[in-house]
């Protein structure tokens, strides 16, 4: 999930390093894929958050599944 992501990226990095850079690549962006694993596991939690005491809930529900 999010906060495992946050915590620790590095076992997802394996999988996500088959997309994460061309689609950087393609943004113009640099980064890290292990930091946008935490980036996104960041937004998980907070959209989670803002779930759970309803704030936003179509926005913040299709954050979390992202």
């Amino acid at each position: 999930g999010g906060w495992d992501a946050c915590r620790d990226p590095e076992p997802k990095v394996p999988a996500a390093n088959s997309v994460v850079p061309s689609l950087l690549h393609q943004l113009g962006l640099f980064a890290d894929t292990s930091a946008v694993i935490q980036a996104n596991g960041l937004l998980q939690v907070g959209a989670a958050s803002a779930l759970a005491v309803g704030v936003l809930p179509r926005l913040s529900s299709v954050m979390v599944i992202g």
